[in-house]
């Protein structure tokens, strides 16, 4: 289409719909053509640059038969005041079928605030449970199947994490069967809060908290064979006022510096690569969000195998969770919401 068929187009939608917007953009302030015609996609070779469900590089997905042949996992989000009335709550959600579970935390537990610092006054257990000690972990998970459930959970600490394996192994489960997703969070906090930049690195290295985080993920990748590594959440950038760009580019330089560090204490790519599982938003740009969750899984399909040299195709594939824009709500009925 010529520009000055284009004009001509445009002049006459505004003159019969009287639209007000002269420029219309998606939420990441990527321009939108009135009309799309087969020639704005002639650049793109489908085989390379999209391909079939299942196949290199993913951008469709990773299971070739996609919802049909493997729903979504749907995860449960839970967290209720003291480790007793969150087991109750735990042991009901088992038995109406869940099998995953996402564990809340409180304030002071999220943020490793002891529950007798001042600052933890009026905070412990809401929002979400107090676990701040390993006989809460114990009591949070008596009577739960351990090797049954997939758990996951923002905690930015990894101590959660250890007091649950611990708790595990107290009750004689095979820790090689624990379901789980967590342990490199704390990666992306800097991304989000830039005040709490020590959370992830401290005079040119790692922080404390760093290098006991990426303990636990060398741990897990030997260990825990079931374990996926959580190391970010780009819904968190995405409520903070970051866009898609924003998220993509987080994601995966977050990622890349988890794979450094890891490959650094002898672990091998294809290991690492297979078992990372991020967060993403949605909000509702409908198809700016599909077209970046694609885009998505074909940056990361490319990097994994030309940057990092990854063989196996689980490596490869982008594995992700979803989480839905909380600011695109309303406020006007919260409960609703």
């Amino acid at each position: 289409m010529s520009s000055q068929t284009e004009e001509i187009r445009r002049k006459k939608i505004k003159e019969a719909y009287r639209e007000a917007a002269t420029d219309f953009t998606t939420d990441s302030g990527i321009s939108v053509k009135n009309l799309y015609t087969p020639k704005d996609v002639s650049g793109i070779d489908f085989d390379k640059d999209i391909g079939l469900p299942g196949q290199y590089p993913f951008t469709r997905g990773h299971h070739p038969l996609m919802y049909r042949g493997k729903l979504w996992n749907i995860r449960e989000i839970a967290g209720l005041s003291t480790p007793e009335k969150f087991n109750e709550r735990c042991k009901f959600l088992v038995e109406q079928g869940v099998s995953a579970l996402d564990w809340e935390l409180d304030g002071p537990t999220l943020y490793g605030i002891e529950p007798d610092q001042p600052m933890a006054e009026g905070q412990l257990g809401v929002c979400g449970v107090a676990l701040h000690t390993f006989r809460d972990v114990e009591i949070l998970s008596e009577g739960l199947p351990l090797d049954e459930l997939s758990l996951s959970s923002d905690a930015f600490y990894p101590d959660v994490w250890q007091s649950y394996i611990l708790t595990a192994k107290k009750r004689g489960y095979d820790i090689s069967k624990l379901r789980g997703i967590g342990g490199a969070i704390f990666y992306y906090g800097p991304s989000v809060f830039p005040s709490r930049m020590d959370w992830l690195v401290h005079k040119g290295g790692f922080s404390t908290l760093g290098r006991w985080g990426n303990d636990f993920c060398e741990y897990a990748y030997r260990n825990l064979p079931k374990w996926n590594i959580w190391f970010t959440s780009s819904y968190d950038i995405q409520e903070a006022g970051g866009n898609a760009i924003h998220e993509i580019a987080f994601t995966i330089a977050i990622r890349n510096e988890l794979i450094r560090e890891m490959l650094k204490r002898g672990l091998d790519i294809n290991t690492i690569g297979s078992r990372l599982s991020p967060v993403l938003g949605a909000n509702r740009d409908f198809f700016e969000e599909i077209a970046k969750l694609r885009a998505a899984r074909k940056i990361w399909a490319r990097t994994m195998k030309e940057e990092f040299g990854a063989t196996d195709p689980k490596a490869m594939c982008l594995r992700f969770h979803v989480d839905v824009s909380g600011s695109n709500f309303t406020r006007q009925q919260p409960l609703v919401n």
